[in-house]
């Protein structure tokens, strides 16, 4: 019980080491509304188009659909990339509900995102 205790207390502290670096504890108090949105049940379109993931990934993982902002995303699968001129990340396509019936839960507009190369990793 004493040790879980520590792990927790050092869980809990924000300290983190990462890839050598550390981070100090920081405290941001914000104030926001938080709206709970439904799960939108609406099938997801079949792909506009498949490309294969390009070479050479150090990495993949696959975001799982839900809210980003005002869109409902679908799952997809990300790919992170070292050293390749193209990006750092490539991103599959995905259908993204940008409108929607929150009382039926069902998406009205699915838009298509492409699959591209990203500069930058941002997964949401």
């Amino acid at each position: 019980m004493f040790i879980k205790k520590i792990i927790l207390s050092v869980l809990g502290s924000s300290a983190l080491i990462s890839m050598g670096f550390a981070q100090s504890e920081q405290t941001l108090t914000t104030t926001q509304t938080v709206v709970d949105r439904p799960i939108i049940v609406t099938a997801v379109p079949a792909p506009k188009e498949v490309i294969d993931t390009p070479s050479g990934f150090i990495n993949c993982f696959t975001i799982k659909e839900g809210w980003y902002q005002d869109v409902w995303l679908a799952e997809h699968r990300v790919c992170q990339y070292e050293n390749s001129p193209s990006g750092v990340a490539w991103v599959e396509g995905y259908w993204a509900c940008s409108k929607y019936n929150m009382d039926e839960k069902k998406c009205t507009t699915w838009d298509w995102k492409a699959a591209r190369w990203e500069k930058t990793l941002s997964v949401y």
